[in-house]
């Protein structure tokens, strides 16, 4: 199994740059955002093949301003030529190329300057949804039907309590979740077990009471690392941001089975109470297949009663001392991959 070939694909989050503006002032990329979705579009220049292109763009700004879309130019243009562009968007000057390099660069696209224009599609948070190059004529269209028909992320609700959890989408592409299920399918799985204090001593021991699922152990230093660099870069970035957590290793890697045949659960729990697993910070739950089971969300009962449950390929992170169970599935088989990120050092913890 292998994962992004590029270092910028779906599900990472654009780097943040600084560059001057029209009015010759830097600004920053993340200060600029407002909480919308965002169109972030590299070119050459006014005097370059690619500016029709972008003409095409700005003639649907009022269409993308409806939909709630922002969008920013990055050229190679200078600051005095950009100051006499009338565009209705928002566009900086990278005239030593700076950062349009390492952007088509990290999403492993040509460098192309004269001919082409190269757009990121991103979320709120500014992470890509896709990537396109060489606009064509039609491709504004496509882009508004692309925003028009991409369902929110989730539909807003008043809310008087809940749990600190982090959910992330595309953290794994559908291609390598189902590579993960079929790993599990055809590798030796066993009855997963539980780590606990009896007595004075640290036991690990099958205990039904608790915990009934089927896990297998990835134990490939191969795919391990692929998944460590896949999602650790995604998640990485907003453990920073969201939790002010910085440096941290991966635990191993299982993929687990809950089957409703065999009424699979994990009662409450929390994840860092033994010796061994103290120094676990943050857990990670990363659902496969979503679309073909019902039952078997996460909820965090010190928090309300809400179910938590990101769709295929996204996951849910959370502090290792929230109390938490998986609930049972009802129906189908859940598949899932989880891990943990332990702390460098006792004194981070």
């Amino acid at each position: 199994m292998q994962g992004p070939s590029q270092e910028l694909a779906i599900g990472d989050r654009a780097p943040d740059f600084v560059l001057p503006g029209p009015d010759n002032k830097f600004y920053q990329f993340y200060e600029r955002t407002r909480g919308r979705p965002q169109i972030l579009f590299f070119y050459p220049g006014k005097n370059s093949d690619a500016w029709s292109q972008v003409e095409n763009l700005a003639r649907c700004f009022n269409e993308f301003e409806k939909l709630g879309v922002d969008i920013f130019g990055v050229n190679l243009d200078t600051v005095k030529n950009n100051k006499k562009l009338k565009l209705p968007f928002f566009v900086w000057s990278d005239i030593n190329k700076k950062i349009t390099e390492h952007y088509l660069r990290a999403a492993g696209i040509a460098l192309e300057y004269k001919k082409t224009i190269n757009i990121f599609l991103l979320d709120a948070n500014q992470r890509v949804l896709d990537i396109k190059t060489g606009l064509e004529e039609s491709v504004p269209a496509s882009i508004l039907k692309f925003y028009d028909e991409l369902p929110p992320y989730q539909e807003p609700i008043l809310m008087s309590a809940n749990a600190p959890v982090l959910l992330m989408p595309n953290l794994l592409d559908p291609r390598m979740c189902e590579d993960l299920i079929t790993l599990w399918k055809e590798g030796e799985h066993e009855e997963s077990k539980v780590t606990s204090v009896v007595g004075d001593k640290e036991v690990t021991r099958k205990h039904t009471k608790v915990k009934k699922r089927r896990d297998f152990r990835i134990m490939d230093p191969g795919l391990q690392k692929v998944l460590q660099q896949t999602i650790g870069r995604r998640i990485a970035p907003e453990l920073e941001k969201v939790f002010h957590f910085g440096g941290f290793r991966f635990d191993r890697f299982v993929v687990v089975c809950y089957d409703s045949e065999r009424g699979d659960y994990f009662r409450v729990h929390r994840d860092n109470l033994s010796p061994s697993t103290a120094d676990r910070a943050f857990a990670l739950t990363l659902n496969l297949n979503v679309e073909e089971y019902t039952g078997g969300e996460l909820v965090f009962p010190e928090y309300g009663p809400h179910k938590y449950q990101p769709k295929s390929g996204g996951g849910i992170v959370f502090s290792c001392s929230l109390l938490h169970e998986a609930l049972p599935v009802t129906q189908g088989r859940r598949f899932a991959l989880l891990t943990f990120f332990r702390t460098l050092n006792n004194q981070q913890k």
